[in-house]
């Protein structure tokens, strides 16, 4: 029989870990980046009224992030479907080029700004 042993310290999560932890939390805490974003996730602008509410996150502040979000929405879905009407009937082609250009541009924006708030996030004291 093996004598009893202490259990293995676990490692330290890694920079990545550690990094997607503080964008998970940042993200489940309402604030301008959340109420933007959510906009253009299908159920996302419900889930951040709800949790805007239900943290009591001042109104005037929720008002202004969403109608700026609600503009930037509306500004997307107007320059997509001009773009995309022009493409189509000058060639398919270019449509595939401008989805293309499109997905990448919010992938993009969506890793700066998680880098971003990621940086600005205060580092949380250990747990044990």
């Amino acid at each position: 029989r093996a004598p009893d042993r202490p259990p293995a310290p676990t490692a330290a999560p890694g920079r990545g870990r550690r990094i997607a932890g503080r964008v998970t939390r940042g993200l489940r805490r309402p604030g301008p980046l959340v109420i933007l974003l959510c906009r253009f996730v299908p159920g996302g602008r419900m889930a951040a009224c709800f949790a805007a509410g239900r943290s009591r996150y001042p109104y005037r502040l929720f008002l202004a992030y969403e109608a700026l979000a609600a503009a930037g929405w509306a500004t997307y879905g107007t320059l997509i479907g001009h773009l995309g009407g022009t493409a189509l009937t000058e060639s398919a082609w270019q449509l595939l080029v401008i989805a293309g250009a499109a997905a990448a541009g919010f992938a993009a924006a969506g890793w700066a700004m998680t880098a971003l708030a990621s940086r600005r996030a205060r580092p949380e004291p250990p747990t044990d």
